[in-house]
């Protein structure tokens, strides 16, 4: 072992000590082991003079005042572990809301299904906390001169960046099913536009005759879809704008059906519609979240 190796184990082995009590003896190993090669012994015979690392570094740390150990830094630690959790909340708020609700009614006969589910507003008060901690848990590493921890933070925040702005392109899934993604096609959006037109309308005459399944129709009532939108918001207001259109094929029971998520703001709440078409390209299943 050459001087930097010994000096270097040194200064690793007494990392319980203050920076100030540590540089001293890393300070003395080095004068000590410079003198003896000066003295004419070679850079190895030098530290090997000096015994053995290990023992050198536990009689160190045993004879040195408990005022001159490093403590555990508790409010460092406190700070990491509530910054975690509320990135952990955040992340799991973001992909699963406004998506998550409550399942009215299912028909457990067949395929056909009609979910009304209320519609649950993101926190975007978790979201500004979160950025918060981030911040004053950067700033209070930042003042200890705990590089790593910073970086660590850090790397998070950028993290919870990107997963806040893209949220909204993450693909809508189903459980328990084989899905295989497809490219958008004319008839999914212009059909899905004209129902979501005809629910805002409640023309569900015309909605029931042109685009619903037989198994359908008995749910597509005006009673029964006012209560279902009602359950949203009493009041959605005139439609407004109608966003992007996102597809899937799927799997279930044996038998294809096409998925259409499509994001719709009225003047009074933000709707998300999920329809499921049949192979003929049918309404076999409404959700509104």
């Amino acid at each position: 072992m050459n001087k930097n190796q010994f000096l270097k184990s040194l200064c690793k082995g007494l990392s319980k000590l203050v920076k100030t009590e540590r540089d001293k003896y890393i300070n003395d190993y080095d004068e000590i082991i410079s003198d003896m090669i000066e003295n004419g012994m070679t850079e190895e015979e030098a530290v090997e003079n000096q015994g053995d690392i290990e023992e050198i570094i536990k009689n160190i740390i045993e004879n040195t005042d408990e005022n001159l150990l490093l403590k555990k830094d508790i409010i460092g630690i406190l700070l990491t572990v509530i910054v975690v959790i509320a990135f952990i909340t955040s992340v799991v708020c973001m992909i699963a809301l406004p998506e998550a609700g409550a399942i009215s009614f299912v028909n457990s006969d067949g395929p056909i299904s009609v979910f009304f589910a209320g519609k649950i507003k993101e926190p975007f008060w978790l979201y500004i906390l979160t950025v918060v901690l981030f911040i004053i848990t950067n700033i209070y590493f930042a003042s200890k001169h705990k590089i790593k921890n910073m970086v660590a933070i850090i790397i998070l925040m950028v993290s919870f960046g990107i997963i806040f702005f893209i949220r909204d392109d993450i693909s809508i899934s189903q459980n328990n099913e084989t899905t295989v993604e497809i490219t958008d096609e004319n008839w999914k959006e212009i059909i899905s536009e004209e129902i979501i037109n005809l629910v805002s309308i409640d023309d569900y005459e015309t909605l029931c005759d042109e685009y619903c399944a037989d198994e359908m129709k008995q749910y597509m009532t005006k009673e029964y879809m006012q209560e279902a939108k009602n359950y949203l918001c009493e009041d959605w207001g005139e439609l407004e704008s109608i966003g992007n259109i996102f597809t899937q094929e799927v799997v279930q029971n044996g038998q294809n059906f096409t998925v259409v998520q499509i994001k719709t703001m009225y003047e009074n709440i933000g709707v998300t519609y999920t329809i499921m078409y049949d192979a003929s390209r049918l309404i076999v299943g409404l959700y509104m979240m």
